[in-house]
């Protein structure tokens, strides 16, 4: 079986994906992939490359953690503050109450944090 290069497999996932093949079945693909030629434990990096691609090409995907679920003013506040130059923005949620308050969203190797924990741990800091 042939062995690809990262980035080669990344590119090949991005196509499809902006082909419009569904989503479930690239990651399936993707998956059996890394299980085969034993590259699980880089997973991570794959996704990076694939997310870096789509966003060279306009689609962009934003971390964005929260102390409570978005709303839908808060989702399209976040899209058009990450989404300048975008196609598409899609946002990949997570909550988490330790945040207290606000949201970190990270995109295209950059964060924006505006949480009240870390907030509260500049003030300690300063203090």
């Amino acid at each position: 079986m042939l062995k690809f290069s990262r980035r080669q497999v990344a590119k090949v996932v991005a196509d499809k994906l902006l082909a419009g093949e569904p989503s479930k079945k690239v990651i399936a693909e993707l998956a059996a992939y890394l299980i085969t030629h034993k590259q699980l434990s880089q997973a991570d990096m794959y996704l990076a490359d694939v997310e870096s691609l789509l966003a060279d090409r306009g689609y962009v995907v934003a971390d964005v953690t929260s102390a409570h679920p978005l709303d839908e003013d808060l989702r399209a506040h976040i899209k058009r503050l990450v989404g300048t130059d975008a196609k598409t923005v899609a946002l990949r949620e997570q909550v988490d109450s330790d945040l207290i308050g606000g949201v970190i969203v990270k995109a295209r190797g950059k964060q924006i944090d505006t949480s009240i924990r870390t907030t509260l741990q500049q003030l300690r800091t300063r203090g």
